[in-house]
């Protein structure tokens, strides 16, 4: 849980700016689709492409650039290949209320399912938003945040 002290800068990630189509749990972004879990939360992070299919490829995309210095541009393409993903599924969003700073910024913590790995991904994200006050609903609080940051958890 130390992501947010250790490595953490604020970002500010677009939300996803075209229709977004559903059907039951699964969110089409043009011809990539997130499935989550029926909590009113993810939804609404859906629903208002908070969370969306590019956010996922810019955030592997500099991950993978930062920890493989040493490739050479073949072997990047080849391994950029890796980074498609046409389905992600998501679940098990928490907020991690002690680690709140304050009202306008939430963190969370959910679980993502995502090809080729047979286990879900733990990721770490915090929303912010500007208007809202101490008693705003977590729903309603979601329907106006942007992503600020984002970072799948790893065990050193």
């Amino acid at each position: 849980m130390i992501e947010f002290n250790h490595k953490y800068k604020k970002e500010r990630y677009h939300k996803y700016p075209e229709k977004i189509t559903f059907d039951k749990n699964c969110y089409s972004f043009e011809t990539q689709v997130i499935c989550g879990d029926e909590s009113a939360e993810v939804k609404e992070i859906l629903q208002n492409g908070i969370l969306n299919p590019h956010i996922y490829k810019i955030y592997h995309t500099k991950k993978f650039f930062s920890d493989n210095k040493h490739l050479n541009k073949k072997q990047y393409r080849n391994d950029l290949n890796f980074l498609e993903k046409d389905t992600i599924g998501i679940s098990n969003l928490v907020e991690l209320t002690y680690l709140n700073i304050n009202h306008k910024r939430k963190r969370f913590r959910f679980w993502s399912y995502e090809k080729p790995f047979a286990s879900p991904l733990l990721y770490f994200l915090e929303l912010t938003n500007k208007n809202a006050r101490k008693d705003t609903k977590l729903t309603d609080f979601i329907k106006g945040a942007k992503l600020t940051y984002i970072q799948q958890a790893w065990f050193e």
